[in-house]
């Protein structure tokens, strides 16, 4: 019941988001052409992708976690909105991987980082479905629930920055896997 309310709250964005979805499509491939003739990003297009994964990220952190406000719409300020999100643009983009992007031989590059996404997300969608009647009840998110979604949505926001050509970070599976602790060598 709580998943209809939800998406009840949220259907202006989805709709936005659906109409959103062929527009970033046909973007990013301009964007990666542009990328790859001329090696930086565009003008424009560039801002765009980063507005809209922006967006829709917002709206997944706010279809979850309903009680932490209503998601910005679209280009609307966040600051009422309890998750503030910031992607730098890259200055200049990697032809190879523009290439890459154009041919869509990124998504091989990225299958470890795929397959870890979809794992955590999934963990992350079970734990947080016997969470709802915690979070309706008591109007609070517990901190371990926090850092998971903190986690979860910072390494998917990495991969599709990169798998958009936002940013030319490539997401390093053996650190993100392996975590150094402090004081180690």
């Amino acid at each position: 019941m709580f998943v209809l309310i939800a998406f009840g709250v949220y259907i202006p964005h989805f709709v936005v988001g659906l109409l959103l979805y062929p527009i970033t499509l046909i973007s990013a491939y301009i964007s990666y052409i542009y990328g790859l003739i001329f090696g930086k990003p565009h003008d424009k297009l560039h801002p765009f992708l980063k507005d809209v994964l922006i967006f829709y990220f917002n709206f997944s952190v706010g279809f979850f976690y309903i009680v932490s406000g209503y998601a910005p719409f679209f280009l609307q300020e966040e600051s009422n909105f309890g998750v503030k999100i910031d992607i730098k643009l890259s200055k200049k983009i990697n032809r190879l991987y523009s290439f890459f992007r154009l041919t869509g031989l990124i998504f091989v590059l990225t299958i470890p980082h795929i397959i870890k996404s979809i794992v955590l997300f999934i963990i992350f969608v079970i734990i947080s479905l016997f969470h709802w009647p915690y979070l309706i009840v008591r109007q609070k998110t517990p901190n371990y629930l926090i850092k998971l979604t903190e986690y979860v949505f910072t390494h998917s926001l990495k991969l599709k920055s990169f798998i958009l050509g936002i940013n030319n970070n490539y997401p390093d599976l053996k650190k993100a896997l392996f975590k150094k602790k402090q004081g180690m060598n």
